[in-house]
């Protein structure tokens, strides 16, 4: 009898623990979702719509992309837990034909899991999503704000990686308006701008691409930067610059006296030849140096910062350099901001507001612009406080033909192809035939980018005239024949321009 009363109040106490943390936990779910809610109201504006009650999801947009974020209980160690979901794209993929974005998500190591929303009555307009979750007692907003912004570069860099492998089978969704009430739609009018209206063109966030970091060491930086094809001069010049800026971001942690060195660059070279790549790595090394807190990369170009009105390019200016605060601000064909033959441009607008900002800032961004080299040239001539701004120019030569050759085989290996050696000496033929010294405006590694798609479709050709489609063999579908290798072209005589070395 004593054995049983004992049992049933050890019973009725841990029962009323139990009642007592479920309380706790539900007080702590409460404080959560209003604190994440106006988060969300910060971040996104009126463009929101739902709850996070239990089982409710508060769908939003930011940047173009809609985002459903969800609270669940999760347990004691970890409270309350935060899923948020990114809409990627409508697909006609199932959950079970997901094994091509899970190996992406493997090979890129994201962190991110996927899932397909069916459409019963549209299966090529299923909805696929990329979904993260995290602990929602200690999340703020900074922190909330770069983990959509990373998953928003994640999807882009997803989307650029398939469709040019899977052409048509993931497109981008600017928005998804449709599933908003009309008041929603209405708060995100001063995001988005229409076609036929350009009220609102000076907040548009249309050309924003952001490239967040990685947390990498300085060593593992440079690592990937040596391991690009070619670009010797460039690696060595962009070593001396990391190491002239961490010896200096010493100097004065030690309240050493001297000139502080500029981190603005100048980027010259033809298309394809690396720029915007070398462009992200210097982000990272400058954050993992110290000379820059977040170190991201914001990536624009003209129709970013000029505008279509007197003071319109102010405010688009100052709007993309305020994102690129305590990062890299790159902008790719950074001449186009001058026109000298049309009195009605507003880029010198632009180009003025940049050097302010500049002024301004000073250790809380750099400046990378790029562009051709006579191009590049006349622009920093263009306005006298911009060529004092930028201490250090980077030379891009064109590839040689052993280095084109090299970036094709690159190519054809991650997209899961061989070249018969047929083939290879095809290759080899048709990259020879490029003129050399190359062209103006040659376009390097794009160049062996559209040799490759011209090799894949006629290779897909040749498969379905010599195999039967159902039963091909991965060998047969892999293999790349001489015969689908185009003859090499003849080039016309194009007069070959300077690469500016003796201009910076």
């Amino acid at each position: 009898m004593g054995c049983f009363v004992r049992l049933s109040i050890e019973q009725n106490q841990s029962a009323q623990k139990a009642l007592s943390q479920r309380w706790e936990f539900g007080v702590n779910l409460e404080q959560c979702a209003a604190k994440i809610r106006n988060y969300v109201i910060d971040i996104s504006s009126n463009s929101h719509r739902g709850s996070l009650e239990l089982g409710q999801r508060l769908t939003f947009i930011f940047m173009m992309e809609t985002y459903r974020v969800r609270l669940t209980e999760g347990d004691e160690q970890t409270g309350p837990l935060l899923s948020i979901d990114l809409c990627v794209a409508p697909t006609a993929s199932t959950s079970e034909e997901l094994d091509w974005v899970a190996k992406y998500h493997r090979a890129k190591k994201t962190r991110l899991s996927s899932y397909v929303k069916q459409n019963p009555n549209h299966p090529e307009l299923n909805d696929l999503y990329f979904s993260f979750s995290t602990s929602a007692d200690s999340l703020n907003k900074s922190q909330l704000r770069r983990i959509i912004n990373s998953m928003r570069q994640i999807a882009h860099d997803f989307r650029h990686a398939h469709n040019v492998q899977f052409t048509g089978l993931v497109a981008p969704r600017p928005t998804n308006e449709d599933d908003l009430d009309v008041d929603s739609r209405q708060g995100i009018a001063k995001y988005y701008k229409a076609d036929e209206d350009d009220s609102n063109e000076h907040l548009s966030s249309e050309y924003d691409v952001i490239h967040e970091v990685r947390n990498l060491s300085t060593e593992e930086i440079l690592a990937e930067l040596d391991k690009l094809i070619g670009l010797e001069d460039v690696k060595k010049e962009i070593r001396q610059i990391v190491a002239a800026q961490r010896v200096a971001v010493r100097r004065r942690e030690m309240f050493m006296r001297g000139e502080q060195l500029s981190p603005h660059l100048v980027f010259v070279g033809n298309p394809g030849t690396g720029k915007t790549t070398v462009a992200r790595l210097l982000g990272e090394l400058y954050s993992s140096i110290g000379l820059l807190k977040r170190g991201h990369v914001v990536e624009t170009e003209r129709s970013g910062l000029v505008g279509a009105y007197i003071g319109s390019s102010a405010i688009k200016t100052r709007r993309i350099c305020k994102l690129a605060l305590d990062g890299v601000l790159f902008i790719d064909e950074a001449y186009t901001l001058i026109n000298e033959e049309s009195e009605k441009d507003y880029g010198p607008e632009a180009v003025a507001t940049l050097l302010t900002f500049m002024e301004n800032n000073r250790g809380r961004v750099a400046l990378v612009i790029a562009g051709y080299p006579d191009e590049m040239n006349k622009l920093l001539r263009s306005n006298p406080g911009l060529r004092s701004r930028f201490d250090n120019t980077v030379i891009f030569d064109d590839y040689d033909d052993k280095e084109l050759e090299e970036i094709f085989l690159e190519m054809v290996a991650k997209n899961d192809y061989e070249l018969s050696p047929e083939a290879y000496v095809a290759v080899s033929n048709y990259i020879q035939a490029l003129p050399n010294p190359r062209p103006y405006c040659f376009a390097n590694g794009r160049e062996m980018r559209k040799l490759l798609n011209e090799v894949v479709k006629n290779q897909a050709v040749y498969v379905l005239n010599n195999f039967d489609l159902a039963t091909a063999t991965e060998e047969q579908l892999r293999l790349i024949p001489g015969e689908s290798v185009p003859p090499a072209l003849v080039w016309k005589s194009t007069e070959h321009k300077d690469n500016g070395r003796n201009w910076f």
